[in-house]
């Protein structure tokens, strides 16, 4: 199947992959894996990452409900060059989010709600230039409120809900910029104290420009 770009086995009870997973991925784009009971789930996982690291096409993985375990794997790093779209929530990853992804990655969507992850987000996350939808929301992650996310103006999207965040909602002027495309910001069920900043909102180049139509 030279031609194949999508391959969707979601929601079966398949125990195991037969044959070399090499063959099976020679041309895949987008993996969907959801729900399904493979035994050594981690390992399993482990496997086709380090098998897509040789991919150069553009690459989606979606892996969620499948009840992986563990850290996440090393290998991701490499593979944040050419993956577009990376979707591992509800699954039982633990520990940090790795600080040592590529600085210039093609990332654009990175989901990993609802997993058993801690430690800060990590700062190398601005360097992110592509990313637009980061959902981290569900796990227990800690720190004050991601100022340095605020440079990060293609955001879209951001789910923090559900952590462990505490603290003001203020930032300092060194993160005084301005998300021009955000549309959602959902910081529910934290610790954040303090008063809500008038500019919270404000400043938002997109929600200024909808109260103006």
């Amino acid at each position: 199947m030279p031609d194949l770009q999508v391959l969707n086995i979601s929601h079966n009870f398949l125990t195991r992959l037969e044959g070399p997973s090499k063959i099976f991925l020679s041309t895949w784009i987008t993996l969907t894996l959801v729900t399904i009971k493979f035994k050594g789930r981690y390992l399993f996982f482990a496997e086709f990452l380090n098998i897509w690291i040789s991919q150069e096409t553009n690459l989606a993985l979606l892996f969620h409900e499948i009840l992986i375990s563990g850290r996440i794997p090393s290998c991701v790093m490499k593979m944040s060059l050419n993956f577009e779209v990376f979707n591992l929530k509800n699954n039982n990853l633990s520990g940090s989010i790795p600080h040592t992804f590529p600085p210039y990655c093609a990332l654009w969507t990175i989901n990993l709600h609802r997993n058993l992850l801690d430690g800060p987000i990590p700062k190398s996350i601005v360097n992110w230039s592509k990313l637009e939808v980061l959902d981290l929301g569900s796990n227990q992650i800690i720190g004050g409120f991601p100022c340095s996310l605020k440079e990060m103006s293609q955001l879209r999207i951001i789910v923090l809900r559900k952590n462990k965040f505490q603290g003001s909602l203020r930032c300092l002027k060194a993160h005084n910029a301005t998300w021009e495309m955000l549309q959602i910001l959902d910081i529910a069920f934290n610790n954040f104290s303090g008063k809500l900043p008038g500019s919270f909102l404000t400043t938002w180049k997109k929600y200024m420009a909808h109260k103006s139509i």
